[in-house]
């Protein structure tokens, strides 16, 4: 997929500072993260400070975008190549930045996702604000599909232990692919998901065929080959890529580098997707 962020800003750093920057300001009026106050004025060294309270700030502070510290263009570079589904190594090269600083800033989109989602007040807690590591070890997710959008849910009260006691003893069928065991239909869910490394050796073969998310054309379908492509996903990474996939899926006929770029400028604690229909 080609980038959808005009290439005139792919050219020169001020140019795709001063876009990055709009997407953080987008009404012109910057304000302290501190104290909330609006009057603020911006110092010879670029910085910004707040007449209120004395607070330094740079446009970026308290965003997923402050966290990675890049040039706007090589933010704009990773986000195109992050769109495309570009692996991170192969990201980092045609960069030119470390592939631990590629990593990070994949991660922090996939973060950005998280937070712009209708549900990221339940999801984002487990996933710790920075890290997005703790407490999810067996975390389960369940699918809902419909009229061609599709909603990835945290499942608190079941973990991958109670699987195995759906499917040995009420008989729930699963499956496995790319490193994910997925189930038949759950209640209103299409089908249950979780790491597979969360099982570790118990819970015996996952190779029951006909589930209900393969009879489909959908989500799954979309998801599928992705999966396939993967060694694997751990625990820890499983709620984030299935949002990140349920991003791509419910904009999936829409420019996405613009979407994410906006999601990564805005303040933490704030996000709200505009891509999402409530349910």
């Amino acid at each position: 997929m080609a980038s959808q962020i005009p290439r005139t800003l792919l050219e020169t750093e001020q140019d795709a500072r001063s876009y990055l920057v709009s997407l953080c300001w987008p009404d012109g009026h910057s304000f302290c993260p501190r104290c909330g106050h609006e009057p603020v004025y911006r110092l010879k060294t670029g910085r910004l400070r707040c007449k209120a309270c004395a607070y330094t700030f740079q446009d970026f502070t308290g965003r997923r975008l402050g966290e990675v510290h890049l040039p706007c263009l090589d933010w704009l570079a990773l986000i195109a190549s992050f769109v495309r589904e570009t692996a991170p190594a192969e990201a980092a090269a045609a960069t030119g930045v470390s592939y631990n600083t590629a990593r990070k800033a994949y991660h922090a989109m996939r973060l950005a996702l998280t937070a712009g989602a209708l549900d990221a007040p339940q999801i984002l807690p487990v996933l710790g604000r920075k890290a997005g590591a703790p407490g999810t070890g067996h975390s389960v997710l369940g699918i809902i599909e419909k009229s061609g959008l599709v909603f990835v849910d945290l499942v608190p009260d079941i973990d991958a232990q109670t699987l195995l006691i759906f499917k040995h003893n009420f008989r729930l069928r699963t499956a496995a692919l790319g490193g994910v065991v997925y189930t038949d239909r759950y209640r209103h869910y299409d089908a249950l998901i979780a790491s597979a490394a969360a099982f570790g050796d118990a819970g015996g073969p996952h190779r029951d065929q006909a589930l209900f998310v393969e009879t489909g054309h959908g989500f799954w379908s979309f998801v599928s080959p992705r999966l396939k492509s993967r060694r694997g996903i751990g625990p820890a990474e499983l709620i984030l890529y299935f949002k990140e996939l349920e991003f791509r899926y419910n904009n999936r006929d829409r420019p996405l580098d613009p979407l994410i770029a906006g999601l990564l400028c805005a303040r933490l604690g704030s996000a709200r997707s505009v891509t999402e229909p409530t349910r």
